[in-house]
């Protein structure tokens, strides 16, 4: 019995000791120093968007700023990306005691059309960088050279938007075609920006419509809305006017939407209306919209 008695207090002793050396080889925490001064460089909001399209000439502007303007200094800027090194870019930028916000230029010379390239750049350094800052140290974009040529001239015939004697609306218009591709454009043709974009293959007459047109149902069809730009207020909360268009070809009872270059038109065949958050609102079925061409180039 003595035996077992020191044996079981000889096995109380062992784990009394491991708990001991287990709460002695817990590591003891400390923070970390922060760091000394920085420059607090960072990428503020308002650069170039994550994708974008471009046309000659193939550059952007990137902005980056900082929260410490005291002194002049010297950025370096790391790329993480530059896809198929097509990308020219500064390895650093200056700043101008007191000045907080500088620009600097990228350009592609080398890019093809219509392929996409990734850029990714970041500033690093704790000199440069606050990392306990919220800001946004790295800039991305992917980035596509696109080149738009003239393809024909014309006229633009809008039944929707009316005169004051209540007849179709017309005003100059002109049709793009992107080069290399069977895609088309007509630019601001209701206001600044609000492009109609479109697939052709340059014989039929079927058209479809692109970005950055929007896919929606409406009465059990698929239409893409393009925004006019015009904000409508029904009581609640202003929403844009958009025009929906319906790229069959045949539309029972209504015009239809085709291109037929042959007789120089382009009839485009949809509703206008808002989307709410309860879905559709439009006004009338069947509103065509003419490009009528005078001049091909």
């Amino acid at each position: 019995m003595k035996a077992f008695n020191k044996i079981k207090s000889l096995f109380v002793l062992c784990l009394l000791l491991g708990f001991v050396a287990c709460q002695e080889e817990k590591p003891e925490w400390k923070p970390v120093d922060p760091p000394g001064p920085t420059q607090g460089v960072f990428f503020p909001a308002g650069n170039p968007p994550a994708v974008i399209e471009m046309e000659p000439p193939a550059e952007f502007t990137v902005t980056i700023s900082r929260n410490n303007k005291a002194g002049a200094v010297e950025v370096p800027i790391t790329v993480l990306k530059n896809e198929g090194n097509i990308f020219v870019v500064p390895n650093k930028v200056s700043f101008a005691d007191g000045e907080e916000t500088t620009q600097f230029k990228v350009s592609f010379p080398t890019a093809q059309p219509k392929v996409p390239y990734q850029l990714t750049l970041e500033v690093q350094g704790d000199q440069y960088v606050d990392i306990y800052g919220l800001t946004n140290t790295t800039f991305s974009t992917n980035v596509t050279l696109i080149k738009w040529n003239l393809f024909a001239k014309g006229t633009w015939i809008s039944e929707f938007w009316d005169d004051e004697d209540g007849e179709p609306s017309e005003w100059p218009m002109e049709l793009y075609k992107c080069e290399g591709d069977d895609e088309y454009r007509l630019y601001d043709v209701w206001n600044d920006g609000c492009d109609i974009r479109f697939r052709w293959d340059g014989e039929s007459k079927q058209i479809t419509p692109v970005a950055p047109g929007v896919a929606y149902t409406v009465s059990s069809r698929a239409v893409w809305g393009f925004p006019t730009g015009v904000n409508y207020n029904d009581g609640g909360t202003p929403r844009i006017i958009t025009f929906f268009i319906d790229p069959r070809i045949e539309v029972t009872g209504e015009a239809g939407t085709y291109f037929d270059l042959e007789n120089k038109i382009m009839v485009l065949s949809g509703y206008y209306g808002i989307i709410r958050p309860t879905g559709f609102a439009g006004w009338g079925f069947g509103w065509t919209e003419i490009f009528s061409i005078s001049e091909l180039l």
